[in-house]
């Protein structure tokens, strides 16, 4: 007989559960086993992990802090290191609305650990393999994944990822702007624009297979996947 999982401990405590096995034989009578005590132990996860590119970053929003940009753990530091992490991105608007929710559920506290980076693309977030096939990596910073310690802390994970596998800026750039640069449409000479549809299909699986390696780097996180803006009316 096999007993069937069960969810994992969302509380601040310790839960136990109790199993009784009852066996049914072919002559009608039954055989009832003594009760089976498990205990399940709080999740280790307290970390608050916020992966991505610079849409989770937040470039282009510094806010009004005199200390504009902030470090992995969500403090205000004027090194700068490219990834451009902002004290108004969505990640520290979370981490500041997280304390007051999971208080009422009973859970522990959680800290930041903002690692989102200005510029990523899932070659940054993992070793994924997609500058083969789409955009190269950024290379600012170490790859997302490698900070293995917080991952495998973490309670909750955010990111926004994939548009720079897609090289999305300059593709605006040039939808946005229009002649003298290159057609918006299939008939581009911009290879990027030309190609999108079949780059988005080379991209799927790509993404599908990040949000695996989060979720096996972060057994104990619900992972949310945060999508991008809709900059363009629909034609």
């Amino acid at each position: 007989m096999a007993l069937r999982g069960r969810a994992p401990n969302t509380t601040s405590a310790t839960v136990t559960y109790s199993y009784v096995a009852t066996t049914k034989y072919l002559d009608g009578t039954t055989l009832t086993s003594k009760p089976l005590t498990v205990a399940v132990a709080p999740s280790p996860a307290t970390t608050y992990v916020a992966l991505g590119d610079s849409y989770s970053a937040g470039e282009g929003n510094p806010g009004k802090s005199p200390n504009s940009w902030v470090d992995r753990a969500g403090t205000g530091s004027e090194v700068l290191n490219g990834c451009d992490r902002s004290a108004a991105a969505y990640p520290m608007l979370v981490s500041k609305w997280l304390p007051t929710q999971i208080a009422k559920i009973g859970l522990p506290a959680m800290s930041l650990r903002f690692l989102a980076c200005s510029g990523a693309t899932t070659e940054d977030l993992w070793h994924s393999g997609a500058y083969l096939s789409l955009a190269p990596a950024n290379g600012i910073e170490w790859q997302q994944l490698q900070d293995t310690a917080d991952l495998a802390k973490a309670r909750i994970i955010t990111m926004t990822m994939g548009g720079n596998d897609l090289n999305f800026s300059d593709i605006l750039t040039n939808c946005v702007l229009g002649p003298p640069y290159p057609a918006c449409d299939s008939g581009s000479s911009d290879g990027w624009i030309a190609n999108l549809q079949q780059k988005i299909s080379t991209l799927e699986p790509v993404l599908r297979e990040t949000y695996e390696q989060i979720e096996g780097a972060a057994p104990n996180a619900a992972l949310y996947v945060v999508g991008y803006p809709d900059l363009l009316p629909g034609s």
